[in-house]
């Protein structure tokens, strides 16, 4: 979960799904944009199981994988 202004003075709260490897060296960071869901309860951040695999195949090949939820959700 993180915070930021949007362009308005409101404080935003925006969710993400963030998995690391189990290694003490990460090759790289994978940002990873879902495509539009017609539901909260679809994003990364809840508990979907599809985007777990996703990021659990990368984090597995020593790669930090962030999945942010699109905002509105």
């Amino acid at each position: 979960m993180y915070q930021f202004y949007n362009n308005t003075p409101l404080l935003m709260v925006q969710h993400s799904l963030l998995y690391l490897p189990e290694t003490s060296k990460i090759n790289g960071m994978i940002l990873y944009f879902h495509p539009t869901v017609f539901s909260r309860f679809n994003g990364p951040s809840t508990n979907n199981d599809q985007y777990k695999v996703i990021a659990g195949f990368y984090a597995s090949q020593g790669y930090g994988v962030l999945m942010p939820d699109n905002l509105g959700f």
